[in-house]
């Protein structure tokens, strides 16, 4: 069942004595996303934000705001990856360029310095996330396709590229 509520938000989940908790999702009049968990009718536990902007949030909530590890993706494609604490950023964190080719070290949220890739990697991994992929990384099912068009023949001749766009 769909909950329409009078500001125009509306919510589809699980309810618990005539409150939001559980797992659900929630959407805005402005059209913004949330989808995971609730509790006491606020975001609460793990879920992902997105506005209507396309910047994207995964990560803990607590009393509906970013509260513990997450990744932010701002529409952009840069990623942030920190610790967050009722809403801010906080502590050590890294920043990923939108291409994935550079990378910044963060502390509270501010750039405090450019840093490789590995560093970059050592503080996400610390953090217990992974960095971000490429924005370039095909999908698990776009390799498939990929591989499955590009493979030869049973005659031993390799596939048309005509058959190759067909199958996309």
């Amino acid at each position: 069942k769909v909950y329409r509520f009078p500001d125009g938000s509306s919510y589809h989940g699980q309810i618990e004595n005539g409150r939001i908790c559980g797992k659900g999702e929630w959407r805005s009049s402005e059209g913004d996303l949330y989808r995971g968990e609730f509790k006491n009718d606020v975001f609460h536990g793990q879920g992902q934000y997105e506005d209507t902007k396309g910047n994207r949030y995964i990560g803990a909530f607590t009393n509906g705001q970013m509260h513990g590890i997450g990744s932010y993706t701002y529409h952009d494609g840069r990623t942030d990856i920190c610790k967050y604490s009722e809403g801010r950023e906080t502590g050590e964190g890294v920043r990923f360029s939108s291409d994935r080719t550079q990378a910044w070290r963060l502390e509270n949220g501010n750039v405090a310095r450019p840093i490789d890739l590995s560093e970059a990697s050592i503080i996400a991994n610390r953090l217990d996330l992974s960095p971000p992929p490429s924005i370039f990384e095909l999908s698990h099912d776009a390799k498939e396709r990929l591989s499955r068009n590009l493979a030869v023949n049973a005659d031993g001749t390799s596939p048309s590229f005509h058959s190759y766009l067909t199958n996309l």
